[in-house]
């Protein structure tokens, strides 16, 4: 079991640079959690693991594994207990050594040293069959150099050695990501295999939404370091793409639950009602949005208007500095017809010190 409690880490504190990447985080991982991670550049996710895995000291908060606290114990101590696959193919093998020294390495980590030989008869068969879950044909390269392999069979291999030990907690971070379609797909049917077979705890981050909902018992979803979803069973089994890219917009906790529930429930009201209290959440006014649409200032949104918000809110998040009312204004000076890139120049404007419609003008009269 796998336990964060209060966990916060800031980089460069007291700084201009400074940058919380993780606040409170709090979650447990039952024995044989398969948790896939899923979240924006910047919600926490790779902090999160290696906060876990020792690579970064947190804060504040505490790590407990298998009810031992790790928060301040040394990378290399917690290794012992870890497997861990990186994005980068070339981590976690040694390119010059055989297939079959790679995972004899792999098997003897944490053990103690001794002059036996260093690959058996024994072994070597193990280490056959073993290949052989990742159907990619390299139980017959066993005297193979690894630099030799392609990319995807380099982090097969890579799995193989961080699960062959059964570790308490096998850490994914985006580990088919720099991989081909095909091969990706392999290797996480090879991944799903092994974590079942060997009943591995286990969190794995990923950005393709798909193999989220696709593959294991539960999924969570960070924004600004924390977990604002958190779904598992049959209800993860009914998740879509459409239903998480509404909650990355929507960034909030509450937020998004309930529009998972309203959406399996078909209720476009309770959608409007929701969408009205985020914008109020978010700093933009009744006044300020039926200013931009040409309302009454004490009108409701419709159902026509959440779809304009949504897009305000991920345009905002895209130029990072925008705030809700002027990303919601550059949406209604689109229906103006500026282009996406002159809207992008009237926020750079507007930062500067300009209204929308100042820095609109300023715009088309320089076209």
């Amino acid at each position: 079991m796998l336990e964060i409690k209060n966990v916060s880490k800031t980089f460069n504190p007291g700084t201009v640079n400074a940058k919380t990447a993780l606040k409170g985080l709090n979650l447990t991982l039952n024995d044989g959690d398969f948790v896939t991670v899923i979240g924006g550049n910047g919600a926490g996710k790779s902090t999160m693991l290696n906060a876990v895995a020792g690579t970064i000291q947190v804060d504040t908060g505490s790590i407990i594994l298998d009810g031992k606290d790790i928060t301040r114990l040394p990378e290399f101590k917690r290794a012992v207990d870890l497997g861990r696959v990186f994005q980068d193919p070339m981590m976690g093998t040694a390119a010059s050594m055989w297939i079959e020294e790679n995972l004899a390495l792999a098997d003897r980590r944490g053990k103690r040293r001794t002059l036996k030989k260093g690959i058996t008869s024994a072994d070597r068969e193990r280490y056959v069959e073993q290949l052989k879950i990742l159907d990619l044909g390299l139980e017959n390269r066993m005297t193979a150099k690894v630099g030799l392999l392609s990319g995807g069979q380099r982090q097969a291999l890579t799995l193989l050695m961080a699960t062959l030990q059964k570790p308490k907690l096998l850490l994914l971070d985006e580990h088919t990501a720099a991989l081909d379609p095909k091969t990706a797909a392999k290797v996480l049917e090879a991944t799903q295999r092994i974590v079942e077979k060997d009943h591995l705890t286990t969190m794995m981050i990923t950005h393709n939404m798909r193999d989220a909902i696709a593959y294991g018992n539960r999924l969570i979803m960070m924004h600004a370091g924390n977990i604002i979803l958190d779904i598992r069973g049959e209800e993860k089994k009914r998740l879509t793409v459409e239903d998480l890219l509404n909650c990355v917009i929507l960034g909030n906790a509450s937020d998004a639950c309930v529009v998972l529930a309203e959406r399996v429930a078909g209720n476009s009201e309770a959608m409007v009602t929701l969408m009205n209290n985020r914008v109020r959440q978010m700093g933009c006014t009744s006044t300020n949005f039926a200013n931009v649409y040409g309302g009454d200032s004490g009108s409701a949104y419709t159902t026509d208007d959440v779809n304009k918000i949504a897009e305000a809110g991920a345009f905002s998040e895209e130029l990072e500095t925008v705030d809700a009312d002027t990303a919601f204004a550059l949406y209604g000076l689109a229906d103006a017809g500026l282009t996406r890139e002159q809207l992008t120049d009237c926020a750079v404007l507007r930062s500067a010190g300009a209204t929308c419609e100042e820095a609109a003008v300023l715009i088309l009269d320089s076209e």
